[in-house]
């Protein structure tokens, strides 16, 4: 049988049409990774999203081939068996080829400081960079094309070395699991922390330019004044001011074009709108929350005294402690270039905007869109159509249909999983809140427990919801989102496996974190209190 369809349903009970090429792929199981899909995408970020996939090869080698992903229209990404199938084929892949990756795995930091960072950011530069350059309709699908191209080239510089990096982790791992038994995870997580990275050094950044605001009291007038108009004006008034606007725009020129999606095209970032970052700032302020810097060090402080007791254990064996201090200076390399990779991941489509916009603006003036933004609603082939024949079709018609479908489809989520043994049945919306006596199960990721109210976050956009001690419940984080770890007091997410940025960051500043709960983003609902045992990996309601 070839070319058939099967329906599952969203979490609202929106039908999920699947279409498959044949009967061998319809019986392979997949699951949805919410960790880089947390919510539909609009059209022409599937675009993007679909090109990066094709381009994707994690680990792939002659023994062993990686699986296939299969992409949904919507912009979700199903991955072939489970996330901890695909962790373990990685694995696999990693010791039977030891021997190639291992030297490079030696110079992880310096291959990407040297050769792979310098790619990236001289492609995000020149995407933020390309608004001029469209100016006529006939040519602005081939440029925008041009402008995919050259992202996609950004985004193969990241992850270039995925394999030398996972490696970098897997080695120690199974170090620690041949020497020290049972606490093997645990330890080589205490051991991988406590490095500054560039997720955590712009975390710190915005809190000392909360403190900034802090001591001024013109400032915070600014700040708190009840307006939609620009505050730069506002703040040129005092020299307090103009030292607040200045450490923004600098704040904004470093990390400003970070999205809080891996691969959506269509949220504004805080270059072109900082309201998130200001309303981060004033929470930091009214919760007085303590310097992010604190957490890095009590990490560091641990992974110190970690390090000097194994240390100490292997003292007796010098060819194992000679092996330890190896694979521990490798493992050193592991967090800060994952998250510096994973903030350029964010950056690409941010840079990406620019010339996107540029070419709706373009459309929109010779009124073939009504706004810039709605070009992110249609395919990249459909923009070559309007290009070729711009007096043909009803694409303001069309972009304002699927602006509703994408507000429906953004506002629930898909099926956990789709094909194989998975029956069409359990795909069907399980919309009962969390009940009494009822224990959600997922991934531990970052050891303890706490109990507290429950707040669900889909968007950065909602992080205004958050206060503090709050237990944040979404479908995945990305490092736009590390400057909400101070604030809470646990994280539970639908997607991400032990190796997510969720669980890098929730480690880091000593949270519990439980990951993979299916359906978590609606069984937990806002004010909820719950209980989050990170070193179980369950979910509970609080009676």
């Amino acid at each position: 049988m070839a070319g058939f369809t099967t329906i599952y349903h969203y979490d609202n009970g929106d039908e999920f049409p699947v279409e498959w090429d044949d009967a061998e792929d319809a019986e392979q199981s997949y699951w949805w990774d919410a960790q880089h899909t947390p919510f539909a995408s609009t059209p022409l970020a599937v675009d993007y999203f679909t090109l990066g996939l094709s381009q994707f090869k994690p680990g792939a080698t002659p023994q062993r081939r990686m699986p296939r992903f299969k992409p949904h229209p919507h912009g979700f990404w199903y991955t072939p068996g489970t996330p901890e199938s695909l962790g373990d084929m990685v694995g696999q892949s990693i010791r039977e080829n030891h021997g190639t990756i291992n030297p490079d795995v030696a110079h992880l930091r310096r291959n990407w400081e040297r050769e792979h960072a310098p790619e990236v950011t001289s492609t995000c530069h020149s995407l933020q960079t390309q608004r001029a350059s469209f100016s006529e309709i006939s040519t602005v699908a081939s440029q925008l094309r041009g402008s995919f191209a050259l992202a996609m080239k950004g985004w193969n510089a990241t992850t270039a070395q995925i394999r030398s990096m996972v490696a970098s982790h897997m080695q120690l791992l199974l170090f620690c699991q041949e020497e020290f038994g049972d606490d093997a995870e645990e330890l080589a997580n205490v051991l991988e922390h406590g490095f500054a990275t560039t997720t955590t050094s712009a975390h710190v950044s915005l809190w000392n330019l909360a403190q900034l605001a802090k001591s001024s009291p013109e400032v915070l007038k600014v700040l708190n004044a009840d307006t939609e108009a620009d505050i730069s004006e506002a703040l040129a008034g005092t020299p307090e001011g103009q030292a607040f606007a200045q450490g923004l725009t600098a704040y904004l020129a470093r990390y400003g074009f970070r999205g809080d999606g891996w691969y959506e095209l269509a949220t504004p970032t805080p270059n072109e709108d900082p309201v998130v970052l200001l309303d981060r700032i004033q929470q930091m302020l009214s919760n007085n929350e303590p310097d992010p810097q604190i957490a890095i060090e009590r990490s560091a402080r641990l992974r110190r005294a970690t390090t000097q007791r194994l240390r100490h254990k292997l003292s007796g064996s010098p060819q194992k402690l000679t092996e330890f201090n190896r694979v521990l200076k490798d493992a050193s390399q592991y967090i800060p270039v994952k998250e510096d990779r994973g903030v350029w991941q964010l950056t690409i489509p941010g840079s990406l905007r620019v010339p996107c916009l540029a070419a709706g603006e373009l459309l929109a003036n010779h009124d073939l869109l009504e706004s810039a933004d709605d070009i992110f609603y249609l395919h990249m082939e459909e923009i070559e159509q309007l290009a070729a024949a711009s007096n043909s079709g009803e694409w303001k018609t069309l972009v304002a249909t699927r602006r509703k479908e994408y507000a429906a489809h953004k506002a629930s989520n898909p099926p956990a999983n789709i094909g194989g043994e998975y029956e069409v049945a359990t795909n069907k919306p399980k919309d009962a809140p969390l009940a009494s006596g009822e224990v959600l199960s997922g991934i531990p990721a970052s050891a303890g427990a706490v109990e507290g109210r429950a707040t669900v976050v889909r968007t950065l956009q909602e992080a205004g919801k958050l206060e503090a001690g709050d237990i944040l419940v979404c479908n995945s984080t990305s490092p736009a989102w590390s400057m909400l770890f101070s604030r809470i007091s646990a994280v539970v997410t639908t997607g991400g496996g032990p190796l997510s940025h969720t669980a890098i960051v929730a480690r880091e500043y000593k949270i519990p974190c439980v990951l993979d709960v299916a359906g978590v983003t609606l069984k937990v609902q806002d004010g909820m209190r719950i209980r989050v045992d990170g070193t179980k990996g369950t979910v509970a309601l609080v009676e």
